[in-house]
């Protein structure tokens, strides 16, 4: 479903322009992936634009063409861009995608209509078809559109984002340090996965939930209130939000300068999303500071 960003909660756009992270332009480049890249790219990452490489996946491949075509209109400008028609999950041939009148919304798990439809935006996730699309692993993806040192990853599926994660390992145990995936709180699906079943398997692999952003209500059908409301003291059923994951730090290694560029790229993330407290705690090793200083003086 579409992204409504609360950017109070996030860093100045201007953020490079105003500190002295500015020297890092064309020096240092972040590597993002946009998973469900419908509508266009994530726009938590907009105060590090210049710092940016984004590849944005979606099975729908007209949608991608649309995006593509509307290139050099788009903001912020990303250090790079591009777009492929992919869809990431359990490798097999033939699974079934449920089409949905809105097509933000159609998803790999079946439209729970039982409760979808008590609410009155639940129109959005009727169904109108069925395709079948060939999902990859997420390793996988990663190796063939050279992402493997892959930074960020943001993932909008209707509820495919855990079996997602489930394919990616090798990208869970590497160079991934911040994670912004929607969660559901409604059933939207069948045998959706919950809030808790992400964050226990991303614990697992040096993740925490640090945060949330973009809360949804929903409110009942008898209300005649067609829309939802992106306000979570509103009235209303909470249906779903975007869950932030970054790296434990006990996860951090020190001491060498792979170790030290690791962590500023953290630190650039965090301090994109507005999280300057965990930018200084990862920044914290004098050896992470002596680097900085030598490299970028």
């Amino acid at each position: 479903m579409a992204h409504r960003t609360p950017f109070h909660l996030h860093a100045p756009r201007d953020l490079l322009a105003r500190t002295p992270f500015a020297r890092l332009e064309g020096q240092l480049t972040l590597k993002a992936l946009d998973v469900g890249v419908r509508d266009g790219f994530d726009t938590l990452l907009t105060p590090i634009a210049p710092l940016v490489d984004f590849v944005g996946l979606d099975p729908d491949a007209a949608e991608v063409e649309r995006l593509e075509q509307q290139r050099d209109a788009r903001a912020p400008r990303w250090h790079s861009e591009r777009m492929h028609p992919i869809a990431l999950g359990r490798p097999a041939a033939g699974r079934t995608l449920h089409l949905t009148h809105s097509p933000a919304c159609s998803p790999l798990l079946p439209p729970n209509l039982a409760v979808t439809r008590r609410y009155a935006a639940g129109h959005h996730v009727e169904p109108t078809g069925t395709t079948h699309i060939t999902p990859i692993a997420l390793d996988d993806a990663l190796a063939q559109l050279d992402l493997e040192d892959l930074a960020f990853l943001k993932m909008d599926i209707q509820g495919a984002e855990l079996e997602v994660l489930e394919t990616g390992p090798k990208c869970l145990g590497n160079t991934l340090l911040m994670i912004r995936a929607e969660e559901q709180f409604l059933e939207l699906y069948k045998g959706v996965p919950t809030h808790a079943d992400i964050e226990r398997n991303l614990a697992e692999h040096g993740f925490y939930f640090a945060g949330f952003e973009g809360p949804i209500s929903w409110r009942l059908d008898q209300t005649q209130i067609t829309r939802a409301t992106s306000d979570i003291g509103a009235p209303g059923d909470l249906c779903h939000f975007d869950a932030i994951y970054l790296r434990q730090l006990e996860w951090f290694e020190d001491g060498t300068e792979a170790a030290a560029r690791t962590r500023l790229n953290a630190a650039l993330l965090a301090l994109a999303w507005g999280r300057s407290d965990y930018a200084a705690a990862v920044l914290e090793p004098p050896t992470v500071r002596d680097y900085l200083a030598d490299t970028w003086r």
